[in-house]
């Protein structure tokens, strides 16, 4: 437990008061270096950031029309595997693999990664469409085909 004294007994002069607030700042300091808050993340996104490789599937066989709460009406448009490669520093990051029907738009794609590290999002740099991945791994990938938007939930590993 951290105890902060909060009246100074001591009659009031400039150094005492000087050394009570340094006294409380490196207090405080150590105990939030002690926080869970920092200690180092981990998950797939950390992962991938690091040059690791994730392979992400969609539990469902077709796209779904729109996304909200659930799915907007299934369409005939199969989902696909894929996977996400990224350089050590997450500078760059690769969306695989790239056929006609699949994520060929997403070759040197725009890489956004949050500054607290809760998702990485990709968009094309031609075209519309989306893949963001949280932290845990899940994904939302907006693809567009034959100029028709469709939607799939999956999870990267």
């Amino acid at each position: 437990m951290l105890f902060v004294p909060v009246a100074n007994t001591m009659p009031p002069n400039h150094s005492v008061r000087l050394l009570h607030r340094a006294w409380v700042v490196a207090a405080l300091t150590l105990w939030s270096a002690a926080t869970p808050a920092n200690e180092p993340a981990s998950g797939p996104l950390v992962a991938l950031r690091q040059g690791a490789e994730l392979s992400c599937q969609s539990p469902e066989p077709y796209f779904c029309e729109n996304m909200h709460v659930r799915c907007a009406g299934r369409t005939t448009v199969a989902t696909f595997p894929f996977t996400l490669r990224a350089e050590a520093g997450g500078a760059s990051v690769v969306l695989g693999p790239a056929n006609a029907e699949g994520p060929g738009a997403y070759q040197n794609a725009r890489v956004e990664w949050a500054d607290d590290q809760s998702y990485l999002l990709l968009t094309p740099r031609v075209g519309n469409g989306y893949v963001k991945v949280l932290a845990d791994g899940k994904y939302v990938f907006r693809h567009y085909i034959q100029s028709r938007g469709v939607m799939s939930l999956g999870q990267c590993r």
